[in-house]
């Protein structure tokens, strides 16, 4: 069966956008390690949660798409062959 084939454009670019999360978090792990004023660390916890609920909501969406993509591709499955 031939599956028909989703434009990978959108998954890289949601790959790119989770890389550069993760990158900004390490980042502002970092900045953690040289805070003592708990003020700061508020902010930094913010952002922490901030970068994980865009994460969350990246994952949800990439998720809705492969469903909505196995969903079409179940329903216009083109057979290489017929095998009867």
């Amino acid at each position: 069966n031939h599956i028909v084939n989703f434009s990978s454009a959108s998954e890289r670019k949601i790959k790119e956008q989770v890389q550069d999360l993760n990158n900004g978090m390490v980042a502002q792990l970092n900045e953690n390690s040289k805070i003592d004023d708990s003020s700061n660390m508020n902010f930094v916890l913010e952002k922490i949660n901030f970068f994980q609920s865009k994460v969350q909501k990246l994952n949800q969406s990439n998720k809705k798409r492969i469903r909505e993509k196995n969903y079409f591709n179940r329903r216009f499955i083109i057979p290489a062959e017929t095998t009867e």
